[in-house]
């Protein structure tokens, strides 16, 4: 191989006259290198990032210039063994054929995904790992529970306010998968294809009492079948033997990513909603029956109050905070210009220590979400979906429930009601 012989293959010059070898063998070669180059994606540890990496692209540049230029370098960081280096010294070692002897393919697989993506180094954890074992047969059998129609009877579309959120919580996975995917972020890929969907699942399930309406088969089905798909990059053997079950012709390594239907913002919100004052009411309850001061009481019942309008004096902390936002700079003027005006107002001034609270809460949450913070929209109706989800709010705390609705309430806001227990 002459200079000239390169310069044919990498670079596209003339067949040299005098080369001794034939012009078809360097055209085969010229045709890989034109197929494979210029590389999509490198990959190597983080230690190789000053020598090795750098030294590939100042190569390429002597070589090719701006042509051909690597389309993307990605970096890694080191692999840890429960949370230590792995040393054989220590024995705190393992092989991948071990992994795989030990826990499996598939589990194996599962946890290094797990481990983490990016620069820090990842962490395989076995803990992890027998963890994921057990979910995953727990989940099987679920799966041919419900095939069988033991955990679901109702057909059809998905119409009740569960049924919406669930759906909603599947095409939500769908669409952050695929980003996660796209970025190589297969840490966020696993935990929006697994652990989110499990708990959404969970939480459909937990939201259903007795006397409501039976789960909806239809959309179980689609839930076992759309985590199948987003688990088989991690979990082909698994989700194959899912993918069976379910009746579905050819490999899951054949299907097409699923399509992500839209999603219900009303919905999710509310269920979060739901969940945050179910874990609110739970730790109020445990304060009034097991105070650090004062006599404990025995409540047997709660009274939740919601409002639709923000107490007058919150509503002219907005206003005024509005009114000083410098949006091209996305910053206000210093706290004493807020409070010497807020201090002006009639209705803001009885209630300044709570204010400036409430304007550092604003103004923190200006700076994570811009000005839309300072005009807060519900985009669920409270009242309806604290009567949607009454009786859960009930079994979450054994006792029973009442929901009041203040047009003027002096402890309650939009989004966060008041919890009043009462014997």
């Amino acid at each position: 191989m002459t200079r000239q012989a390169w310069d044919y293959v990498y670079l596209g010059g003339t067949y040299p006259a005098d080369c001794a070898i034939p012009e078809e063998n360097l055209a085969k070669l010229r045709t890989e290198f034109q197929y494979w180059y210029p590389v999509d994606l490198r990959v190597s540890g983080k230690d190789l990032v000053p020598n090795h990496l750098t030294f590939f692209l100042y190569t390429h540049c002597a070589v090719w210039g701006d042509k051909q230029f690597p389309k993307a370098v990605r970096a890694n960081g080191h692999l840890l063994l429960n949370k230590a280096k792995m040393s054989k010294s220590t024995g705190n070692f393992m092989t991948l054929a071990d992994a795989i002897k030990e826990f499996g393919a598939d589990m194996t697989r599962f946890a290094l995904a797990d481990a983490g993506d990016g620069m820090d180094d990842a962490n395989f954890e076995s803990t992890t790992v027998n963890a994921a074992i057990l979910r995953m047969y727990t989940q099987l059998e679920w799966t041919q529970s419900v095939l069988k129609g033991e955990e679901a009877t109702r057909t059809g579309p998905s119409t009740s306010f569960h049924d919406k959120v669930l759906d909603s919580a599947i095409n939500t996975a769908i669409n952050a998968a695929h980003k996660a995917f796209s970025g190589m972020l297969y840490r966020d890929a696993l935990k929006v294809g697994f652990y989110d969907l499990q708990n959404a699942r969970n939480s459909y399930i937990a939201f259903q009492s007795p006397e409501d309406e039976d789960l909806n088969v239809d959309l179980l089905k689609r839930f076992i079948e759309v985590q199948a798909l987003l688990l088989s990059p991690f979990c082909p053997h698994y989700t194959e033997e899912i993918w069976e079950l379910l009746g579905k012709e050819g490999s899951i390594m054949n299907a097409a990513w699923p399509v992500a239907g839209d999603v219900d913002d009303e919905a999710i919100e509310g269920c979060l909603y739901i969940e945050d004052l179910a874990a609110s009411m739970r730790a109020k309850l445990n304060n009034t029956k097991h105070p650090k001061k004062g006599k404990a009481t025995n409540p047997t019942k709660v009274t939740i109050t919601y409002t639709d309008v923000y107490p007058e004096w919150q509503q002219a902390t907005l206003d005024t905070l509005a009114q000083l936002y410098q949006e091209d700079q996305e910053t206000y003027e210093n706290n004493k210009e807020i409070v010497g005006i807020l201090k002006s107002i009639d209705s803001v001034k009885p209630h300044m220590k709570k204010v400036m609270t409430f304007v550092s809460q604003t103004k923190a949450a200006v700076s994570a979400n811009g000005a839309q913070a300072l005009k807060p929209v519900v985009r669920f109706r409270e009242g309806e979906v604290l009567g949607h989800y009454t009786k859960y709010l009930s079994a979450s705390i054994g006792l029973p429930v009442e929901i009041v609705c203040e047009s003027k309430a002096d402890k309650a806001e939009p989004k966060k009601p008041f919890i009043s227990y009462s014997e």
